[in-house]
């Protein structure tokens, strides 16, 4: 008998070999689109990286001409011999590298990404351009040549051409920006084909496979969403660039700060103690010097926070306060701010209050002051002579009532098509403004904070004729209530018997409140950070005659703790000669009673967050019983009022140095104590936890912050072992940790506005 449907298994086969000829043809072809889709998007990617060298390159060459022309004006100037040997080297190199980047750049050169050659328009373009490049380059080689030499032709030759130069160089840069952007547009039509194509070919196969490949098309498409998935990743990746900006900003600014509010405070410190009348020529040196030096850290500092704000708008972080303030107070200290500075330019200035315009309203005055210093500044800043004015009114709208800020000046005026571009970061005012000190980020700040307060900031400008820029906000009254105290800057006591003093205490902020406090008071201070160097220095005082007074004692410390100190000094000091020094407990703990711990270890209990008023009182009650105070609330009665600001210098005694420095102390140190917070909660080592909080209790307590009793909170939990208590208060610690920081930095960011 012969084999059944012979015929029927030769077609099977011939039907599964071409199957499998299909099948190797389709992953043939997917390979193929998928290795040449990559091959031709990372060569696309070198290209792309050598027309942003391009552009860049492109872009310098309008910085170093200006440079060369800025120094050869420096040259006719006829400068001192060292400035002029200093400008005419600069002028060489600048000469030199400006005329190889324009070499390669016209010639097309690998060195600046540009080794195809220019195409027919961009070498169209240096062809014109071509004889200015040849009149700029000979007039500044011969100035460079022979600087020692006028070259009044030379000079005019520079100054006559540059412009030209610099709208050719600008005319380039858009050239080679539009080449770029075509070769994108490219790029992007292929990769589009590249992937129809390869969409296609999965069709095909899905549709003449069949079972044998579903298992390589299952296959296939998850490659093909693995794919998807990595360029939704590099795209992510290439729009976090400006979220990566903003942390580097704010990352930069903070490190930046530290120092520079250390140096304020420090000058300004050292310009209390510098004398004034009849002192010597050394003593006006030094005085001299430190305005310099105060000056100098302002203007940085003033150029920090702008860069500070920026990252915080950018990134959704900035927050605003809305409490009632005095706004004709406002205007009136802003105003003060302005007068010297417009004096000093020969100006006049008016400000003019509407008869109806509110006194009380709701709002951030921090930042209502800050944007009208800014126009105000810029207003100075720009105008040669004439006036600049503030009026402000009332003016009722769809919506309400809204009030309008308006700041005239008759200074260089804006070109109408650079009026919008102001309000751009980095942008400045007026022709002139590269003439000008400022970084180009004040409107674009102020625009940004006034959108945020729901208002708007606007110009017009002719130029020539001045500008007026007008900023409104919409009115929000609140009902008039009694004004924050006025806070003046004590002086120290005179006719009080001088005290020497043993500061005992691990927090550095603590230590150096007590001790600015002392000073104030007429007292003389010796800080320890710990028991062990306190016992030490205690011994060493009474070997040398020096014995101490008075000890002013931190009762939470890591080591030998208060108590344990305290109980040594006693035994040294009956060892010697019996008892004389009073010694007095400093805690933050309320309930902490100093006479249950041993009737003769402590004279005294002063309770944190103390003022200068409270350590004067504890002085003066050596001698006296223990009195234990009474909890303090965590707020004054007007905390309605006040802000922490003013209730923070209330406490240091008026002593804006001191309060910069403490929040300059905070933000260099906190970091690190909240890390280390962190890892110990993680770890369960909670006297580490009660330490670290400990620390940052003391610090935000005597800065008037209200998280300091959320850290007291954690820190008793930690010393009563709570550890499900420490869990929950750590987690909210560091839910807080970034609102902690931008509150502290309010305090500084006051004080700079206050002494702008």
């Amino acid at each position: 008998m012969s084999e059944p449907f012979p015929d029927s298994a030769t077609a099977d086969a011939d039907g599964s070999r071409r199957l499998t000829r299909y099948y190797i043809l389709a992953l043939s072809a997917v390979a193929v689109l998928s290795i040449a889709g990559q091959l031709f998007v990372q060569a696309r990617l070198v290209e792309q990286l050598g027309d942003s060298k391009l552009v860049n390159t492109a872009g310098r060459q309008r910085m170093l001409s200006q440079r060369i022309v800025k120094c050869a004006l420096v040259l006719n100037d006829r400068p001192s011999p060292a400035e002029q040997s200093a400008r005419a080297d600069e002028l060489r190199s600048s000469l030199e590298l400006w005329r190889r980047c324009h070499d390669e750049l016209r010639r097309g050169d690998a060195a600046v990404g540009h080794s195809d050659g220019n195409s027919p328009a961009a070498a169209a373009i240096f062809t014109r351009l071509e004889p200015t490049f040849a009149a700029l380059s000979t007039a500044a080689g011969r100035i460079a040549a022979d600087p020692n030499v006028a070259h009044p032709a030379d000079l005019a030759t520079l100054l006559s051409d540059e412009r030209a130069f610099l709208e050719g160089m600008d005319a380039v840069v858009a050239q080679y920006e539009r080449e770029a952007q075509a070769r994108v547009a490219r790029l992007r039509i292929i990769e589009s084909v590249l992937l129809l194509l390869t969409l296609g070919t999965l069709l095909v196969e899905g549709m003449y496979v069949f079972r044998p490949a579903a298992g390589q098309i299952r296959r296939s498409f998850a490659a093909l969403v693995r794919l998807g998935k990595e360029l939704r990743t590099a795209r992510d990746v290439a729009e976090s660039a400006n979220r990566a900006k903003s942390q580097f900003l704010t990352n930069v600014s903070h490190e930046l700060r530290t120092p520079l509010h250390a140096i304020l405070g420090a000058v300004e410190m050292a310009q209390s103690t510098t004398p004034r009348n009849g002192e010597t020529p050394g003593e006006a040196r030094t005085a001299e010097a430190l305005e310099l030096i105060q000056d100098s850290a302002r203007r940085q500092l003033a150029l920090v926070n702008d860069l500070l704000d920026l990252s915080r708008i950018e990134a959704g972080r900035l927050r605003l306060d809305d409490g009632p303030f005095d706004l004709h107070e406002l205007l009136h200290d802003t105003a003060a701010m302005i007068r010297p500075l417009a004096a000093a330019r020969g100006l006049r200035f008016s400000l003019d209050l509407a008869d109806d315009l509110p006194r009380r309203l709701q709002g951030d005055p921090l930042r209502i002051g800050q944007i009208l210093t800014n126009l105000l500044g810029n207003a100075v800043k720009f105008t040669d002579h004439g006036d600049v004015s503030l009026r402000s009114y009332v003016r009722h709208v769809d919506d309400g009532r809204e009030v309008r800020f308006v700041v005239r000046d008759t200074g260089l005026g804006i070109a109408p098509d650079r009026q919008q571009a102001v309000f751009e970061s980095f942008v400045q005012i007026g022709e002139a403004a590269s003439a000008r000190q400022g970084a180009g980020l004040g409107l674009a700040i102020s625009r940004q904070l006034a959108e945020l307060m729901r208002g708007q900031l606007e110009v017009e400008s002719r130029p020539g004729q001045g500008s007026t820029f007008t900023f409104s906000l919409p009115c929000v009254e609140c009902a008039a209530s009694e004004q924050a105290g006025t806070i003046t800057v004590p002086q120290p006591l005179e006719g009080a018997k001088q005290l020497n003093v043993l500061v005992v205490d691990d927090s550095p902020a603590g230590r150096r409140v007590l001790e600015a406090m002392l000073a104030e008071l007429g007292h003389s201070a010796t800080c320890c950070a710990d028991g062990h160097a306190a016992v030490d220095t205690f011994e060493r005082a009474a070997l040398e005659q020096s014995a101490f007074d008075v000890v002013l004692l931190d009762v939470n410390m890591p080591g030998i703790d208060g108590r344990a100190t305290a109980a040594e000094l006693r035994r040294r000091e009956a060892a010697r000669s019996g008892r004389s020094v009073t010694i007095i407990f400093v805690t933050a703990d309320a309930t902490f009673d100093a006479s249950a711990t041993d009737k003769n270890a402590a004279d005294g209990l002063l309770l944190k967050p103390f003022s200068r008023h409270e350590v004067e009182d504890a002085l003066n009650r050596v001698g006296k019983p223990i009195a234990t105070p009474a909890a303090k609330d965590a707020a004054p009665a007007n905390a309605d009022d006040s802000t922490p600001r003013d209730r923070a210098l209330a406490r240091l005694g008026g002593n804006p140095a001191l309060l910069n420095e403490l929040s300059a102390l905070f933000l260099e140190e906190s970091p690190r104590q909240f890390d280390l917070l962190t890892s110990a909660v993680e770890e369960g080592r909670y006297a580490d936890v009660a330490f670290s909080a400990h620390l940052l209790h003391g610090q935000l307590a005597m800065l008037e912050q209200p998280d300091a009793t959320l850290l007291l909170e954690l820190e008793t939990a930690a010393r009563q072992g709570d550890t499900d208590e420490c869990v929950r208060l750590a987690a909210l610690v560091r839910e807080r940790r970034p609102q902690i920081s931008d509150e502290v930095e309010k305090l500084t960011t006051l004080l700079r506005v206050a002494g702008a």
